[in-house]
């Protein structure tokens, strides 16, 4: 999980964090598809390419 800003929220100078609507973000690390890629004999090295660009 990780703390993101909320979408909502209005960006302005001088705002403080504790001032700002945070929501929770979930990132997904390992994927279906890293897994079958994995399976499929892709190199381990293209997958995390994949993974790097997907975060």
């Amino acid at each position: 999980m990780w703390v993101g800003v909320a979408k909502e929220e209005k960006q302005s100078y001088g705002k403080r964090l504790e001032d700002t609507k945070l929501k929770p973000v979930f990132l997904n690390i390992c994927d279906t598809e890293d897994l079958e890629s994995l399976f499929n004999k892709k190199k381990i090295r293209d997958i995390k390419k994949e993974l790097v660009a997907r975060l």
